[in-house]
């Protein structure tokens, strides 16, 4: 049975302080708004599919990935950003001029990864096209370093999210990300209804319109910063209060955004394009899970500052386990209707997925939601950093395992890998952290 959260003497004890009512209505419209924009996403890719073929989205998944790794050059920015704007307005200050030095500094970085790329752009164009998978990209090293240009210059948009989450504007943080959705959707709908066939103009539909809006509101708050100072202002952290924040962002890349280049080097379009579809479902399936969590967040905490470690433990493992219910339910919906499925998915360029790849790829969802259970406890409790060395471990054995494996297996094989790197590091040292005894020296702040 789910534990009650109204029901809890410890959580009732503590919900008017963790959990008002605005903070309830905040988070059931932010993911009623992020089921609209997995919606939007899930139509789009299908589009796509019939826009380019398998061919052309394979093209921009592995440009999409590219762009995800060199979101390091944020270097944890949004979460300084967020902290800096939260103790300005505990303190008085005034941080718009800090703010806007802070928004620079990913800036700074990228103008130099961009005279590197310049002046090593055969490599690069190299080393991102390695792969059957990339063929639609073989003749296009002039698009491929636009495309990464514009990457660098979108590293800018990656704090506004936060920096908006700590002024209390939640509703357009959570808006802006549904908003890129619905112009992709928009973009490439419009591009169809015109005739377009070039690639070039289907990948432009892809990245641009949902970083845009952000870029907008990044380039507003740099360009505020250099009006007058009204009050003191605040104190510029310094780039040492970066180091955390770019680690776990580094094990964070490692860990999710690595397997698209990987694989594009050992699938053929085929196969990555249906590995990325299986994805896309259970990405949906997904959402519930996550929203689960997000939701008995504050609970972990409740219970953590009681100091009801027991009741802790137990609750985390009823969360961990009780949502895979959702995914192998949508396994087996996968399984029995996968020749109805994938065709409708990929617009009838793939037949269907097979029941080992769907199998595979719920246990590794399954993973995911027990590792995720436990690490909501450890960042819940002021202990996330715990976790970091075994993630980068993870983001590390990911990567081999994925090349072997999935040259091995096929489409499957990217998610025997993924689930194999789990049950290699985090899937049991998240748990294990979670039970060890508590430390006196360690506390909730």
């Amino acid at each position: 049975m789910i534990f009650d959260l109204e029901k809890n003497s410890v959580f009732k004890k503590f919900s008017s302080r963790l959990l008002s009512n605005k903070d309830v209505v905040a988070s059931l419209t932010g993911w009623t708004l992020r089921i609209l924009g997995a919606a939007c996403g899930f139509f789009t890719f299908r589009q796509l599919f019939s826009a380019v073929g398998a061919e052309g989205v394979a093209a921009v998944a592995i440009l999409q990935s590219i762009g995800g790794w060199i979101a390091i050059l944020e270097v944890g920015t949004g979460f300084v950003a967020q902290n800096f704007i939260v103790k300005s307005s505990v303190d008085k200050n005034d941080s718009t001029h800090g703010l806007r030095r802070l928004l620079l500094r990913p800036l700074y970085l990228s103008i130099g990864a961009a005279i590197f790329l310049v002046i090593f752009h055969e490599s690069w164009f190299r080393f991102v096209t390695a792969g059957d998978a990339s063929s639609a990209l073989h003749d296009a090293p002039v698009l491929v370093f636009i495309c990464t240009i514009f990457f660098l210059l979108s590293v800018l948009s990656g704090p506004v999210i936060r920096i908006l989450y700590a002024e209390g504007r939640t509703v357009i943080a959570n808006t802006l990300p549904v908003l890129g959705s619905i112009l992709n959707l928009v973009a490439v709908l419009f591009c169809q209804k015109l005739g377009f066939t070039s690639l070039a103009i289907y990948i432009f539909c892809m990245l641009a319109p949902p970083v845009l809006p952000l870029l907008f509101i990044v380039f507003r708050r740099i360009g505020a910063g250099y009006g007058n100072v009204t009050g003191i202002s605040a104190k510029l952290p310094p780039w040492s209060g970066h180091a955390n924040y770019t680690l776990f962002n580094l094990a964070s890349i490692l860990v999710l955004r690595v397997d698209i280049y990987v694989l594009s080097r050992v699938f053929s379009a085929e196969q990555l394009v249906a590995y990325i579809s299986v994805q896309k479902i259970f990405g949906l399936a997904f959402i519930g899970p996550q929203t689960l969590l997000s939701t008995v967040h504050p609970k972990f905490s409740a219970l953590y500052m009681q100091g009801e470690d027991s009741a802790l433990r137990r609750t985390a493992l009823r969360y961990a386990l009780a949502p895979s219910v959702v995914l192998v339910a949508a396994s087996i919906v996968m399984v029995v209707f996968d020749r109805q499925i994938c065709p409708l998915i990929s617009a009838k360029h793939l037949t269907v997925f097979g029941s080992w790849v769907i199998v595979t790829a719920g246990l590794y969802y399954c993973l995911r939601v027990w590792t995720d259970a436990w690490a909501t406890v450890l960042l819940a409790t002021n202990q996330a950093l715990k976790l970091l060395f075994p993630t980068l471990l993870q983001g590390l054995v990911s990567a081999p395992l994925l090349y072997w494996i999935g040259l091995s297996m096929g489409t499957a094989g990217g998610f025997i890998a993924l689930a194999v790197a789990f049950i290699l590091t985090t899937a049991w040292a998240a748990p294990l952290l979670v039970y060890a005894p508590r430390r006196a020296d360690i506390s909730y702040a």
